[in-house]
């Protein structure tokens, strides 16, 4: 047993300085990797996607703009009213209108006839205004528009009525109390009421966003991602290391006593704990990269550098599941080439299943469930619990054993062909003796 672990101590030293004889390669590899993992994270953080400006209607708006109470009433809609964090206003002209909705650049727009303030005004509503939209936009934003015009057009309508009444009202029974003035004056100031309840109605609702998973923010669920997919594509730089694998040298190890499971995990080691040390100053660029950027995490604190860093911990058992599959994946596959390109394409399918490109929630219930039980789930969940300060018990358990599982495979796999390699060995010095 002691010579067992002295044969397995001397193994993985020698693994080490192979690791370091390779490491130039190695590191330029890397850090080519994580350049464009950190270039389409910085690019996809810093475009509109989850931004507020990609969760807003947009609504074109052509009228006369010569006309003072037009510009007043949008110049008060795009910055006093709360609407301008959910409807974009855009002012233009028809033709562009028409072009933008019909290239999906605008949900709806409205046509302001001339004279409709005046119809308003003096309570005439005989000149409507015009709102387009495509049959074609279904959806929630579409249903909500056409809610919103009508909602619109029924709350003046009433509240010119109730304006209207009051005024009636208080001509026929006050008339020796109020002079008409005063009566006209009242209607402004009610009018003046039904405007601050509408510019005020957001003290009715708030609303909350409960997120892409498990209740995490939209940047906080791709950081996690993008962890994911650089960790998925580390084992690529390592190919020159495990994909040309000498079976006489495994022969030799087994004869001097060191098993295949103990090659295996001698192997295995120095793989995974060169990765998790690579993981440390990607995770710091990471950091690095979001706080230069001004990006807001909600999940971060005040450095985005220590919170990055702070996911180190679910790193360490990240890289021990995912190392281990890809370990086996060598194992399994031998020879450079063929080594390489399973790499990549099992790098690129987990990263799809497990939500690296899109959210892991647009795929159906049962995919999501087996993407969660792969290694690349399992490690995707540890990350995402220690971003929101969830203690994954279940997640590390899952992690240890789907690491234990890859490396008796791949040690079984071993075994297996070196009895293969000893038999066809045996069978050509027959032949050469015969």
């Amino acid at each position: 047993m002691r010579g067992s672990a002295s044969g397995l101590l001397t193994y993985f030293r020698l693994q080490g300085k192979r690791i370091l004889r390779l490491l130039p390669a190695i590191l330029l590899v890397t850090a080519v990797l994580a350049g464009a993992v950190l270039l389409v994270g910085r690019s996809f953080f810093l475009s509109d996607a989850g931004s507020d400006s990609r969760k807003s209607v947009r609504i074109g708006i052509v009228g006369d703009y010569d006309d003072p109470m037009l510009s007043l009433a949008l110049t008060a809609l795009k910055n006093l009213d709360t609407s301008r964090f959910a409807v974009s206003l855009e002012p233009m002209e028809e033709n562009a209108a028409v072009s933008n909705l019909r290239q999906g650049k605008l949900q709806a727009y409205i046509v302001i006839p001339e004279g409709f303030y005046d119809s308003v005004n003096y309570y005439r509503n005989d000149v409507q205004i015009t709102y387009v939209s495509t049959d074609g936009a279904v959806g929630i934003g579409t249903v909500m528009i056409n809610e919103i015009a009508q909602a619109v057009g029924a709350l003046l309508l009433e509240s010119e009525n109730a304006v209207f009444g009051m005024q009636s009202y208080a001509s026929d029974h006050f008339s020796d109390r109020f002079t008409p003035q005063e009566i006209s004056d009242l209607g402004v100031q009610m009018t003046m009421r039904y405007g601050s309840a509408v510019f005020s109605r957001d003290a009715l609702f708030r609303i909350h966003e409960t997120g892409l998973a498990d209740s995490l923010s939209f940047r906080g669920y791709y950081i996690c991602a993008f962890i994911l997919l650089f960790l998925l594509l580390s084992a690529i730089p390592f190919s020159p290391l495990h994909a040309d694998r000498d079976d006489s040298l495994f022969r030799l190890l087994r004869l001097r006593g060191i098993s295949p499971l103990a090659q295996v995990f001698a192997e295995y080691l120095a793989f995974a704990f060169t990765v998790l040390l690579f993981m440390l100053p990607a995770l710091a660029a990471g950091g690095l990269l979001i706080g230069a950027a001004g990006l807001s995490v909600p999940e971060f604190g005040a450095s985005a550098v220590r919170e990055m860093l702070s996911l180190f911990p679910a790193c360490v058992f990240a890289v021990l599941t995912v190392c281990g599959f890809q370990f086996l994946l060598y194992e399994v596959f031998s020879g450079a080439v063929p080594g390489i390109l399973i790499q990549v394409l099992t790098a690129l399918s987990a990263a799809y299943i497990t939500g690296c490109f899109y959210p892991a929630g647009y795929f159906p219930e049962r995919m999501q469930a087996a993407a969660e039980f792969l290694p690349a789930g399992t490690a995707r969940i540890l990350l995402e619990n220690r971003l929101l300060g969830i203690s994954g018990g279940k997640a590390v358990l899952r992690a240890l054993l789907w690491t234990l599982l890859c490396l008796l495979l791949a040690a079984l796999t071993r075994r297996i062909r070196m009895k293969a390699a000893s038999g066809l060995l045996f069978r050509d010095e027959r032949r050469s003796e015969g």
